[in-house]
């Protein structure tokens, strides 16, 4: 019985050491899936955040466009008198202006919805005389002034945005509709080819673009009668019931394939984009961290057996373990830093593509406006308006490019208070909806420093974004732009009275990729470079935590500069 005792005893060590290798083998496995769904959807929201922002750059592109048309006199003289050479002409406008500007298709319709003039009147397809007064954008502009829809085309069978605008004559009675249309293939084509998956759904949940062609037109939900009956009424297109995408949580199920995804929302449309990222990526992504665990994890376990059975669990033995362990953590943190600044690299390079060439090609269009309608003041004004924008737009790619090389930036004397009223516009144009909740208190007099106007611009624009996010979830938002002067300073601040910072990381609030927002929403760099831009100019910035209703003061104290 001794033997049997002894050989149980013998047994029972390794055994436990094998349950407790493979017990940890599998609590690896379990964290390296959740660390990769983890990193994945970090990605995922920044690209999400991206295809939004361009999405909804795209559709507001050419929004002015009807604007412009509905006081062409062209198009009113076509409305009004219906001449055949005022058909020809309204034709003819149309058709020049509609290729000038990029568009699809521009056509007029009347009161009861007839095609008066179209840009495509000499093709075989034209509008001309079709009648689209079942449209919803067509309604909406006749009983509201504008309207938008997305839809396939009645006519050509080719999908488009359509953007309609009212017109009227002198005396306010309704002379028409005018009506553009963008094509979106060009949008969801970029993403195709740069391998990132995109779903765009429409208020109804029916994708309407995608990477993935074969679910074009597939509910993302079932669909209630109702519903079907409003898509059928109006004609939107022809739901795809071979292809039934399922969404389980994060991840979407088509077919065979499943996607982890991230849903993001359009501010100018009730549309949903989910960003896609296949499952077999984020499968290799564990897998790497998961050898990574493994391969730590047998170098610890060896790592153990040789120190105990050299020191005898001395202090030596406790103490090596311990720096491998901050090693292994140091290694975890440098990957997840490696992968934001490689995020920053692939940003800071598209940015020539991306903003200078259609800073270019909307200067170029705003020539022709100009040209076009060059008798016509309030289009001269807008054109004006915008050529300022395109100007300052080119101003700060330039100011940010001299910025992120570490060369000087020219400084000058400057009214903060100007500073401020500029970027509560840009802020009312980007978020009309959400800007509603600042209030500003400025000085009537002039509060004048000594720094650089587009980069305290960029300061201001950033820690009103910054309240504006922390207060999106409340029901009544309240945040405070202020200017002072105190003593030989001028201060501008930002109160808002959402949740405030975490105790926690208000240390670390102004160091690169800390934030207090969730990951998704930031890389951590914006208060960072703001306190960079502010030191620069001899200022500081500086957080204080506030006591109710208001949580947080952001606050920019620069020299004061009279002379």
């Amino acid at each position: 019985m001794s033997g049997t005792l002894t050989l149980s005893s013998n047994i029972r060590k390794p055994l436990i050491g094998v349950l407790g290798l493979l017990l940890a083998l599998l609590v690896i496995a379990c964290g390296s899936w959740w660390l990769a769904c983890s990193l994945s959807t970090r990605m995922l929201r920044a690209q999400g955040a991206q295809a939004t922002a361009d999405l909804d750059q795209e559709l507001t592109r050419l929004r002015f466009f009807p604007r412009v048309l509905a006081g062409d006199p062209r198009l009113e003289a076509a409305l009004s008198r219906g001449l055949p050479s005022d058909i020809l002409a309204a034709n003819t406008a149309l058709d020049r202006i509609t290729r000038q500007s990029g568009a699809a298709f521009s056509f007029l319709m009347d009161t009861a919805g007839f095609t008066v003039a179209a840009s495509n009147f000499d093709q075989p397809s034209s509008f001309i005389g079709k009648n689209y007064g079942f449209r919803p954008y067509f309604r909406r502009a006749m009983d509201e002034g504008a309207g938008t829809f997305y839809a396939v085309g009645a006519t050509t069978g080719q999908p488009g945005y359509f953007l309609a605008q009212s017109m009227v004559d002198d005396t306010g009675a309704q002379q028409g509709v005018v009506v553009v249309k963008l094509d979106l293939e060009d949008f969801i084509q970029r993403y195709r080819t740069t391998q990132k998956g995109l779903v765009v759904a429409d208020d109804l949940g029916v994708v309407i673009l995608s990477t993935e062609p074969a679910i074009l037109y597939a509910p993302l939900v079932p669909l209630s009668p109702d519903a079907q009956a409003l898509s059928r009424e109006q004609r939107r297109y022809a739901l795809n019931a071979q292809t039934q995408p399922r969404k389980n949580g994060p991840w979407l199920a088509m077919g065979a394939r499943v996607f982890l995804s991230v849903q993001t929302e359009s501010e100018v449309e009730a549309w949903s984009l989910l960003a896609l990222h296949r499952r077999g990526d984020v499968l290799n992504r564990a897998g790497g961290l998961l050898a990574m665990g493994g391969a730590g994890l047998l170098i610890a376990v060896l790592g153990g057996l040789l120190v105990r059975l050299q020191l005898q669990y001395s202090s030596v033995l406790r103490r090596k373990v311990a720096e491998k362990s901050r090693q292994l953590q140091a290694a975890q943190r440098q990957v997840i830093a490696d992968e934001n600044l490689a995020f920053i690299g692939r940003m800071s390079a598209a940015i020539s593509h991306e903003i200078n060439q259609p800073l270019a090609s909307l200067r170029f269009n705003l020539a022709t406006l100009s040209k076009l309608h060059d008798q016509d003041e309030d289009v001269q004004s807008i054109v004006a308006q915008s050529k300022n924008t395109a100007s300052r737009i080119a101003r700060v790619i330039e100011t940010l490019r001299l910025f992120a090389r570490r060369k000087e930036v020219v400084s000058d004397k400057l009214d903060l208070s100007a500073v401020a009223r500029t970027a509560q516009r840009v802020m009312s144009e980007e978020r009309p909806r959400a800007s509603e909740a600042i209030r500003t208190e400025l000085p009537s007099g002039a509060t004048m420093v000594r720094a650089n106007d587009v980069l305290m611009q960029q300061v201001t624009i950033n820690l009103l974004t910054n309240a504006l996010d922390a207060t999106k979830a409340l029901e009544n938002p309240d945040i405070e732009l202020r200017i002072e002067t105190e003593a030989a300073h001028v201060v501008l601040s930002v109160t808002d009275n959402g949740p405030g910072v975490e105790a926690s990381i208000q240390g670390d609030l102004f160091t690169p990729f800390a934030s207090a927002k969730p990951m998704y929403k930031g890389l951590g760099l914006g208060l960072s470079l703001a306190r960079s831009i502010v030191e620069d100019a001899g200022g500081t910035l500086t957080y204080t935590p506030q006591e109710a209703p208001f949580k947080s003061r952001f606050m920019v104290r620069l020299p004061a500069h009279d002379d």
